[in-house]
């Protein structure tokens, strides 16, 4: 019996360590803007097509065939689809991106996570720059259909913390009533939009909500362009001195408006990498009728990444 038990667990350290090898390299390329091989490097971390080259070029891919060739991705699907999309969509290889989202995406809901169970902020994320992919690729309608999403995830985050968010505001009003009458009539005189969204403001995500505003303005019917405005003035209520915000409320009032929109770019920058979800995994043996059974557990740890200068 510890034989088996020192296979069960040399089999598991051999699995991990592949991966967090593979990890470490993708880091190593990502973090230096070498985009196209960081994505080749996850994806490729549990196996190969047996006619592929041991070094094969991340332009030589075919992407659209990646999820026959690489259908044994292990336990870790959701996390080689979540890093290797987000590499591929900054080399721009969108198709790839798109795939690569699809397969932690498809993840999550057939729960082949490896005992981690995605945070709602992360399915938000997920679907947001699953949009930006498509619409980089010229895919709006998909586009469209992933900024929904990404917005249906956060309503949901809502309805399911609802419960903690009312204790949370009853347990303050009981400590600075007062004050918080004060500030309340200060932001219903300025934000009038929050009237109606005030559980849901709670769990928007600022830049899932700009990005959206801006898709529905520029690409959106007239009633899309009204959904527009109200999400851009959500991001106004969370950054009520940003003066693009105001600027581009009122490009989108007049698009919704009949008037033409001259021509223009938006310069999105993200400055900066948000803390990592590191999986901590745990595999506990237990033996049902003389056969070993594992239970699994992975828990989140949070680990900070690169600032931007």
């Amino acid at each position: 019996m510890k034989k088996y038990l020192a296979l069960f667990f040399l089999l598991l350290a051999q699995g991990c360590a592949s991966y967090s090898g593979k990890k470490e390299a993708f880091h190593k390329h990502f973090n230096v803007g070498d985009f196209a091989t960081a994505s080749t490097i996850m994806y490729a971390s549990q196996s190969k097509p047996k006619d592929a080259k041991e070094e094969a070029k991340p332009q030589e891919v075919d992407s659209e065939q990646l999820p026959a060739d690489y259908a044994d991705l292990g336990r870790m699907k959701f996390f080689i689809g979540l890093n290797s999309g987000t590499a591929a969509l900054y080399s721009q290889n969108y198709v790839l991106s798109d795939t690569m989202f699809g397969i932690a995406s498809d993840a999550i809901d057939q729960k082949e996570t490896d005992g981690y169970s995605p945070k709602y902020y992360e399915k938000v994320m997920l679907n947001t720059y699953r949009a930006v992919a498509l619409l980089q690729g010229g895919d709006i309608n998909n586009a469209k259909v992933e900024f929904n999403r990404a917005d249906s995830s956060q309503r949901q985050a809502a309805q399911e913390n609802k419960k903690e968010i009312n204790e949370l505001r009853e347990e303050a009003e009981a400590k600075y009533a007062q004050n918080l009458g004060a500030a309340g009539s200060v932001l219903a005189q300025q934000y009038t939009e929050f009237n109606d969204f005030e559980p849901y403001a709670d769990f928007v995500n600022p830049y899932t909500s700009y990005m959206k505003g801006l898709f529905l303005a520029l690409y959106g019917s007239k009633s899309d362009r009204e959904n527009a405005i109200l999400d851009l003035k959500r991001v106004k209520g969370m950054s009520p001195k940003n003066k693009y915000v105001k600027a581009d409320i009122q490009m989108a009032q007049n698009l919704a408006n009949g008037k033409a929109l001259p021509p223009t770019v938006w310069v999105i920058y993200e400055n900066g990498l948000i803390s990592e979800v590191e999986k901590q995994h745990f595999a506990i043996p237990f033996i049902i009728n003389d056969r070993i059974k594992l239970a699994h557990m992975a828990l989140p740890k949070l680990v900070p990444q690169a600032e931007a200068y």
